[in-house]
């Protein structure tokens, strides 16, 4: 964690049932962050529990606080964008 309260997370492989709890993990010991950044560049698979995980990680750090996924892939952009995530969180395609 920085100075400015910036949390950065990458996920590696696939962020889904059996590894989303990991994510919800490491954010928990971070409370009271201003920023959550989650580098989704090494991730490539994302079921509907890793959505699930997406959206509790915002509702964790709060609406005072931002949500960024970055390094997405323009495939995992548009299924994240059709499940509405772009709403509670800032979606950055491309490497991070």
């Amino acid at each position: 964690m920085s100075e400015l309260g910036t949390l950065t997370m990458s996920v590696k492989g696939e962020l889904e049932l059996s590894t989303a709890d990991s994510l919800l993990d490491e954010l928990g010991e971070w409370l009271g962050i201003r920023e959550c950044i989650v580098n989704l560049s090494g991730c490539d698979f994302v079921d509907s529990v890793g959505i699930r995980a997406l959206v509790e990680c915002r509702h964790q750090i709060g609406p005072e606080s931002s949500l960024r996924l970055v390094g997405l892939t323009p495939r995992l952009a548009r299924l994240l964008h059709r499940t509405g995530l772009d709403q509670i969180a800032t979606l950055e395609p491309g490497p991070p």
